[in-house]
Protein backbone atom coordinates (compact mmCIF):
# COMPACT_ATOMS: atom_id res chain seq x y z
CA UNK A 1 0.00 0.00 0.00
CA UNK A 2 1.10 3.58 -0.70
CA UNK A 3 2.94 4.97 2.36
CA UNK A 4 1.00 8.25 2.00
CA UNK A 5 -2.26 6.32 2.38
CA UNK A 6 -0.97 4.52 5.46
CA UNK A 7 0.02 7.85 7.00
CA UNK A 8 -3.52 9.12 6.50
CA UNK A 9 -5.31 6.44 8.49
CA UNK A 10 -7.36 8.30 11.09
CA UNK A 11 -8.80 10.94 8.74
CA UNK A 12 -12.49 10.42 8.03
CA UNK A 13 -14.99 12.39 5.93
CA UNK A 14 -18.31 10.89 7.05
CA UNK A 15 -20.78 8.42 5.61
CA UNK A 16 -20.94 7.57 1.93
CA UNK A 17 -24.07 5.53 1.21
CA UNK A 18 -24.18 6.35 -2.51
CA UNK A 19 -21.17 4.43 -3.85
CA UNK A 20 -20.78 0.69 -3.48
CA UNK A 21 -18.32 -0.30 -0.75
CA UNK A 22 -15.87 -1.71 -3.28
CA UNK A 23 -15.83 1.65 -5.11
CA UNK A 24 -15.27 3.89 -2.08
CA UNK A 25 -11.85 5.49 -2.09
CA UNK A 26 -10.07 8.11 0.02
CA UNK A 27 -9.66 11.60 -1.38
CA UNK A 28 -6.63 13.88 -0.85
CA UNK A 29 -7.34 16.94 1.30
CA UNK A 30 -5.02 19.76 2.31
CA UNK A 31 -4.72 19.84 6.13
CA UNK A 32 -2.46 21.75 8.59
CA UNK A 33 -0.33 18.58 8.61
CA UNK A 34 0.00 18.38 4.86
CA UNK A 35 -2.03 16.53 2.27
CA UNK A 36 -3.91 13.64 3.86
CA UNK A 37 -6.14 11.00 2.35
CA UNK A 38 -9.56 11.27 3.95
CA UNK A 39 -11.61 8.09 4.11
CA UNK A 40 -15.38 7.77 3.65
CA UNK A 41 -17.31 5.53 6.04
CA UNK A 42 -19.97 2.95 5.26
CA UNK A 43 -21.41 3.21 8.76
CA UNK A 44 -20.91 5.60 11.67
CA UNK A 45 -22.83 5.14 14.93
CA UNK A 46 -22.63 7.53 17.91
CA UNK A 47 -19.54 9.36 16.69
CA UNK A 48 -18.61 12.94 15.82
CA UNK A 49 -16.18 14.08 13.12
CA UNK A 50 -14.42 17.40 13.70
CA UNK A 51 -12.89 20.04 11.43
CA UNK A 52 -9.62 18.10 11.23
CA UNK A 53 -11.40 14.91 10.08
CA UNK A 54 -10.80 13.30 13.46
CA UNK A 55 -13.37 10.86 14.84
CA UNK A 56 -14.49 10.59 18.47
CA UNK A 57 -17.32 9.15 20.53
CA UNK A 58 -20.21 11.58 20.64
CA UNK A 59 -21.45 13.06 23.89
CA UNK A 60 -24.21 11.23 25.74
CA UNK A 61 -27.56 12.36 27.07
CA UNK A 62 -28.10 14.85 29.88
CA UNK A 63 -30.43 14.44 32.85
CA UNK A 64 -34.16 14.27 32.30
CA UNK A 65 -35.77 17.58 33.34
CA UNK A 66 -39.43 16.72 32.97
CA UNK A 67 -41.57 13.69 32.26
CA UNK A 68 -44.89 13.35 30.46
CA UNK A 69 -47.08 11.16 28.31
CA UNK A 70 -46.47 12.65 24.85
CA UNK A 71 -43.83 15.38 24.96
CA UNK A 72 -42.93 17.13 21.70
CA UNK A 73 -42.34 20.55 20.13
CA UNK A 74 -39.68 21.77 22.57
CA UNK A 75 -38.27 25.17 21.62
CA UNK A 76 -36.03 27.93 22.91
CA UNK A 77 -33.93 30.61 21.24
CA UNK A 78 -31.04 30.58 23.69
CA UNK A 79 -30.23 31.00 27.37
CA UNK A 80 -32.02 34.35 27.74
CA UNK A 81 -35.21 33.13 26.07
CA UNK A 82 -38.11 31.16 27.51
CA UNK A 83 -38.39 27.45 26.75
CA UNK A 84 -41.66 25.80 25.70
CA UNK A 85 -42.87 22.29 25.02
CA UNK A 86 -46.16 20.46 24.49
CA UNK A 87 -47.36 17.42 26.41
CA UNK A 88 -50.56 15.91 25.03
CA UNK A 89 -53.02 18.87 24.99
CA UNK A 90 -51.07 21.36 27.14
CA UNK A 91 -48.42 23.95 26.25
CA UNK A 92 -45.90 24.34 29.07
CA UNK A 93 -43.12 26.77 29.81
CA UNK A 94 -40.05 25.10 31.26
CA UNK A 95 -38.35 27.27 33.87
CA UNK A 96 -34.63 27.26 34.60
CA UNK A 97 -35.13 25.45 37.92
CA UNK A 98 -36.91 22.58 36.15
CA UNK A 99 -40.42 23.59 37.20
CA UNK A 100 -43.18 24.08 34.62
CA UNK A 101 -45.90 26.67 34.05
CA UNK A 102 -49.06 25.92 32.06
CA UNK A 103 -49.37 28.42 29.19
CA UNK A 104 -52.30 27.02 27.16
CA UNK A 105 -54.59 24.02 27.53
CA UNK A 106 -57.10 22.22 25.35
CA UNK A 107 -54.76 21.93 22.36
CA UNK A 108 -55.45 19.37 19.66
CA UNK A 109 -53.36 16.31 20.62
CA UNK A 110 -50.51 15.18 18.41
CA UNK A 111 -50.17 18.49 16.56
CA UNK A 112 -46.66 19.85 16.29
CA UNK A 113 -46.16 23.43 17.49
CA UNK A 114 -44.18 25.91 15.37
CA UNK A 115 -42.55 28.98 16.98
CA UNK A 116 -41.45 32.34 15.57
CA UNK A 117 -39.68 34.93 17.74
CA UNK A 118 -40.60 38.50 16.77
CA UNK A 119 -37.22 40.08 16.18
CA UNK A 120 -35.12 40.39 19.32
CA UNK A 121 -37.97 41.17 21.70
CA UNK A 122 -39.39 38.46 23.95
CA UNK A 123 -42.52 38.07 21.83
CA UNK A 124 -43.01 34.62 20.36
CA UNK A 125 -45.76 33.58 17.96
CA UNK A 126 -46.79 29.94 17.87
CA UNK A 127 -49.21 27.81 15.91
CA UNK A 128 -50.00 24.10 15.48
CA UNK A 129 -52.56 24.03 12.68
CA UNK A 130 -55.52 24.55 15.02
CA UNK A 131 -54.21 27.11 17.52
CA UNK A 132 -52.40 30.40 16.99
CA UNK A 133 -51.30 32.92 19.60
CA UNK A 134 -48.29 34.65 21.06
CA UNK A 135 -46.31 34.83 24.28
CA UNK A 136 -45.50 38.26 25.70
CA UNK A 137 -44.94 39.58 29.21
CA UNK A 138 -45.15 36.05 30.65
CA UNK A 139 -48.65 35.32 29.32
CA UNK A 140 -50.20 33.80 26.20
CA UNK A 141 -52.40 35.97 24.01
CA UNK A 142 -54.76 35.17 21.17
CA UNK A 143 -54.63 37.11 17.91
CA UNK A 144 -57.45 39.63 17.80
CA UNK A 145 -59.65 40.54 14.87
CA UNK A 146 -58.52 44.03 13.78
CA UNK A 147 -62.05 45.07 12.82
CA UNK A 148 -60.79 46.78 9.65
CA UNK A 149 -62.20 46.28 6.17
CA UNK A 150 -60.24 43.70 4.13
CA UNK A 151 -58.16 42.76 7.18
CA UNK A 152 -58.36 39.41 8.95
CA UNK A 153 -56.33 37.78 11.74
CA UNK A 154 -53.72 35.30 10.59
CA UNK A 155 -55.19 31.79 10.64
CA UNK A 156 -53.60 28.83 12.43
CA UNK A 157 -51.06 26.96 10.33
CA UNK A 158 -48.50 24.19 10.60
CA UNK A 159 -45.54 26.57 10.39
CA UNK A 160 -44.88 30.23 11.21
CA UNK A 161 -41.77 32.39 10.63
CA UNK A 162 -40.85 36.05 11.09
CA UNK A 163 -39.21 37.96 8.25
CA UNK A 164 -38.54 41.72 8.05
CA UNK A 165 -41.42 42.87 10.21
CA UNK A 166 -43.97 40.37 8.89
CA UNK A 167 -45.27 36.98 9.90
CA UNK A 168 -45.59 34.17 7.35
CA UNK A 169 -47.96 31.31 8.21
CA UNK A 170 -48.25 28.14 6.13
CA UNK A 171 -51.63 26.42 6.16
CA UNK A 172 -51.82 23.45 3.80
CA UNK A 173 -50.88 24.92 0.37
CA UNK A 174 -51.38 28.60 1.27
CA UNK A 175 -48.78 31.01 2.61
CA UNK A 176 -50.40 33.86 4.56
CA UNK A 177 -48.40 37.09 4.87
CA UNK A 178 -49.19 39.63 7.58
CA UNK A 179 -49.22 43.37 7.11
CA UNK A 180 -46.09 45.11 8.38
CA UNK A 181 -45.56 45.05 12.14
CA UNK A 182 -48.83 43.28 12.99
CA UNK A 183 -50.50 39.87 13.03
CA UNK A 184 -53.37 40.41 10.61
CA UNK A 185 -53.27 40.19 6.82
CA UNK A 186 -55.01 41.78 3.88
CA UNK A 187 -57.40 39.29 2.29
CA UNK A 188 -56.86 40.90 -1.15
CA UNK A 189 -53.12 40.31 -1.53
CA UNK A 190 -51.75 38.89 1.74
CA UNK A 191 -51.40 35.28 0.65
CA UNK A 192 -49.70 33.08 -1.94
CA UNK A 193 -51.15 29.77 -3.09
CA UNK A 194 -48.92 26.84 -4.08
CA UNK A 195 -49.74 23.68 -6.00
CA UNK A 196 -49.04 21.37 -3.06
CA UNK A 197 -48.93 21.54 0.72
CA UNK A 198 -46.05 23.65 2.00
CA UNK A 199 -43.31 21.58 3.67
CA UNK A 200 -40.85 24.34 4.56
CA UNK A 201 -40.53 28.10 5.07
CA UNK A 202 -36.92 29.21 5.53
CA UNK A 203 -36.22 32.98 5.55
CA UNK A 204 -32.73 34.36 5.04
CA UNK A 205 -31.50 37.94 4.60
CA UNK A 206 -32.87 38.67 1.14
CA UNK A 207 -35.78 36.27 0.68
CA UNK A 208 -37.54 33.09 1.70
CA UNK A 209 -37.11 29.48 0.61
CA UNK A 210 -40.43 27.67 0.33
CA UNK A 211 -40.83 23.97 -0.50
CA UNK A 212 -44.09 22.47 -1.67
CA UNK A 213 -44.37 18.88 -2.82
CA UNK A 214 -41.45 18.15 -5.14
CA UNK A 215 -40.35 21.75 -5.81
CA UNK A 216 -38.39 24.31 -3.79
CA UNK A 217 -38.87 28.00 -4.54
CA UNK A 218 -37.13 31.23 -3.61
CA UNK A 219 -39.31 34.27 -2.96
CA UNK A 220 -37.63 37.63 -3.46
CA UNK A 221 -38.92 40.95 -2.21
CA UNK A 222 -40.11 42.34 1.10
CA UNK A 223 -43.54 43.80 0.36
CA UNK A 224 -46.46 41.65 -0.87
CA UNK A 225 -48.26 44.78 -2.08
CA UNK A 226 -45.44 45.83 -4.41
CA UNK A 227 -42.96 43.19 -5.50
CA UNK A 228 -42.61 39.60 -4.34
CA UNK A 229 -41.51 37.21 -7.06
CA UNK A 230 -40.81 33.51 -6.77
CA UNK A 231 -38.73 31.21 -8.93
CA UNK A 232 -37.87 27.52 -8.78
CA UNK A 233 -34.47 26.61 -7.36
CA UNK A 234 -34.77 22.83 -6.91
CA UNK A 235 -36.73 20.01 -8.49
CA UNK A 236 -37.06 18.36 -5.11
CA UNK A 237 -38.95 19.31 -1.95
CA UNK A 238 -37.87 19.33 1.69
CA UNK A 239 -38.30 16.94 4.58
CA UNK A 240 -40.55 18.99 6.89
CA UNK A 241 -39.05 20.71 9.94
CA UNK A 242 -35.41 19.95 9.05
CA UNK A 243 -34.57 23.56 8.11
CA UNK A 244 -32.23 25.70 10.20
CA UNK A 245 -30.59 29.09 9.78
CA UNK A 246 -26.80 29.21 9.93
CA UNK A 247 -24.51 32.22 9.62
CA UNK A 248 -21.98 32.37 6.83
CA UNK A 249 -19.13 32.79 9.31
CA UNK A 250 -19.89 29.35 10.70
CA UNK A 251 -19.67 28.04 7.13
CA UNK A 252 -16.30 29.74 6.68
CA UNK A 253 -17.84 32.20 4.26
CA UNK A 254 -16.64 35.80 4.31
CA UNK A 255 -20.04 37.39 3.72
CA UNK A 256 -21.40 36.87 7.25
CA UNK A 257 -24.99 36.65 6.00
CA UNK A 258 -27.53 34.00 6.92
CA UNK A 259 -27.96 30.76 4.98
CA UNK A 260 -30.72 28.17 5.16
CA UNK A 261 -29.84 24.51 5.51
CA UNK A 262 -32.33 21.68 5.17
CA UNK A 263 -32.65 18.02 4.33
CA UNK A 264 -34.18 16.79 1.09
CA UNK A 265 -34.80 13.21 -0.08
CA UNK A 266 -31.56 13.56 -2.08
CA UNK A 267 -29.28 15.09 0.56
CA UNK A 268 -28.43 18.15 2.65
CA UNK A 269 -29.01 21.46 0.86
CA UNK A 270 -27.61 24.91 1.56
CA UNK A 271 -29.55 27.96 0.39
CA UNK A 272 -27.73 31.25 0.09
CA UNK A 273 -28.54 34.79 -1.09
CA UNK A 274 -30.51 35.31 -4.30
CA UNK A 275 -31.78 31.74 -4.34
CA UNK A 276 -28.38 30.08 -4.86
CA UNK A 277 -28.79 26.48 -3.67
CA UNK A 278 -26.23 23.70 -3.45
CA UNK A 279 -26.81 20.07 -2.52
CA UNK A 280 -23.82 19.41 -0.27
CA UNK A 281 -24.09 15.63 -0.17
CA UNK A 282 -25.53 14.70 -3.57
CA UNK A 283 -22.46 12.58 -4.38
CA UNK A 284 -22.11 10.86 -1.02
CA UNK A 285 -25.24 10.70 1.11
CA UNK A 286 -28.95 10.04 0.60
CA UNK A 287 -31.01 10.18 3.82
CA UNK A 288 -33.45 7.42 4.72
CA UNK A 289 -37.11 7.85 3.82
CA UNK A 290 -38.80 10.07 6.42
CA UNK A 291 -42.14 11.78 7.06
CA UNK A 292 -40.61 14.67 9.00
CA UNK A 293 -37.71 15.53 11.26
CA UNK A 294 -36.12 18.10 13.49
CA UNK A 295 -32.75 19.80 13.18
CA UNK A 296 -30.37 21.97 15.17
CA UNK A 297 -27.00 23.59 14.58
CA UNK A 298 -24.52 22.58 17.26
CA UNK A 299 -21.21 24.31 17.95
CA UNK A 300 -18.93 21.73 19.53
CA UNK A 301 -15.60 23.39 20.27
CA UNK A 302 -15.74 25.43 17.04
CA UNK A 303 -16.80 22.43 14.97
CA UNK A 304 -20.22 23.14 13.52
CA UNK A 305 -22.58 20.17 13.21
CA UNK A 306 -25.96 20.06 11.49
CA UNK A 307 -27.81 17.48 13.56
CA UNK A 308 -31.07 15.94 12.31
CA UNK A 309 -33.52 13.51 13.86
CA UNK A 310 -35.94 11.79 11.45
CA UNK A 311 -39.07 9.71 11.76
Amino acid sequence: MDSNLLASIGYFSGINNVDADVRKAPRPVETPHGVKHVYPLSEAVNVDIDNTFGISTRQGYGPVLVSGLDIHSMWSNGDDWPCFYVDETVLYRLMQDGSTVTMAAGLTPGQRMSYAPWGNVKKIYMTNGFYIGYFQNDVMNLIKNPGIQYKAPLPPGHEVVYFFGRLYVAHKNTLYISDAMCDHYDVRYGKRVFAHNIDMIAPIDDGIYVADGKITWFIEGLNPQESMTRFKVLDVGAIPYTNVIINGQDLREDDGVDYAMWLTPTGICLGGPKGAVKNLTIDSYFPPSAVEGRAIVRNNEQTIHYVVSLR
